[in-house]
């Protein structure tokens, strides 16, 4: 029995004393930096681009991610730590930008893209220089992503997409999009996803959603596309972005309810 034990806490340990100071790390940073503007910025329905930038420097986007491009290496108590810390900014939209960046599109191109996107993307993502979204929902099928209509076709060398996309988080400063695509048949044997640099020619941006609840998360609509990229990437990996998506913003909005009422009845 101990024997059993014994290989169950080796395999998922219990935090470390690492983990504990990311998680104290990352709430100094959540109540310092983010929590003292969160009316605010609710109220403005954004936040400063420069807070991805101070994240990065706390190495909140390459947690789990390969160290060649400015990732950390971690396991995933780190991600555990860094998203209950980040619960006590006071912003789920903050909360949600940030994941965005770090669990939903970044390992996606960790695992799956090329040296040469590696260099370009995600290591200055990592860094906090670039902004990642992921390009899923769309006007007629919401986060389903079976009822995909955005089509991509080969011509040539290049890939044309035509489609639009809408409730994008970080929309409106993503520097590329990890964008959803039909490649193939109807319902989900259809799907790729492609690594999208919002510079590319005959894409386009609509205007700014505004929302209830998660503010500052900044949405977009994007209104039109008509461009030419390369396939690639998979089905399942879209599915995986929306599992770890569910999982982590529900720990990053969550504290114990006594300590919430603790702090406000002091």
């Amino acid at each position: 029995m101990s024997t059993v034990v014994q290989e169950t806490k080796s395999e998922f340990p219990y935090f470390t004393e690492e983990h504990n100071m990311i998680r104290e790390t990352v709430k100094r940073f959540a109540k310092s930096e983010i929590a003292p503007h969160a009316a605010e910025w609710d109220e403005a329905g954004e936040f400063p681009v420069e807070l991805f930038k101070k994240g990065a420097d706390l190495g909140l986007f390459g947690i789990r991610l390969d160290p060649e491009w400015g990732g950390s290496a971690l396991d995933w108590w780190a991600t555990a730590a860094y998203v209950e810390g980040m619960s006590y900014s006071d912003n789920a939209g903050v909360n949600m930008a940030f994941m965005v960046q770090s669990d939903i599109t970044l390992p996606v191109l960790d695992e799956l893209g090329t040296h040469e996107q590696k260099a370009e993307f995600l290591k200055p993502a990592i860094a906090g220089d670039m902004i990642a979204a992921l390009g899923i929902s769309e006007p007629g099928g919401g986060s389903d992503v079976a009822a995909m209509k955005t089509q991509a076709r080969v011509d040539g060398d290049d890939l044309i997409v035509s489609g639009q996309k809408l409730w994008i988080t970080n929309g409106t400063r993503a520097d590329f999009i990890i964008l959803g695509v039909r490649t193939g048949e109807e319902v989900h044997k259809g799907i790729s996803l492609v690594l999208l640099p919002t510079c590319t020619k005959g894409f386009s941006v609509g205007k700014k959603l505004k929302k209830i609840g998660i503010c500052p998360r900044i949405r977009r609509n994007y209104s039109s596309m008509n461009v030419a990229f390369r396939a690639g990437m998979c089905w399942a990996s879209s599915i995986a972005a929306f599992i770890t998506s569910c999982i982590i913003s529900r720990a990053s909005g969550w504290r114990p309810r006594w300590e919430r009422w603790r702090e406000w009845i002091v």
